[in-house]
């Protein structure tokens, strides 16, 4: 099975949301930044995943 560009780009869109969102997790469990920072980064997160799928969805491979 051969995954073609746009399925290798998603793959690694969600792989680097995954390793940011486990990074951003351990962060904040650790450290225990306050509410502002804490939201703001998983923002960037979901946005970060918004923006794998849009560009994997709707730009020409």
């Amino acid at each position: 099975m051969t995954l073609s560009a746009g399925g290798m780009g998603l793959v690694a869109g969600l792989v680097i949301a995954l390793v940011l969102g486990g990074f951003w997790a351990w962060f904040v469990r650790s450290k225990k930044p306050n509410e502002t920072v804490t939201i703001i980064g998983w923002g960037l997160v979901m946005a970060l995943v918004l923006c794998a799928f849009f560009f994997d969805l709707y730009l020409p491979e």
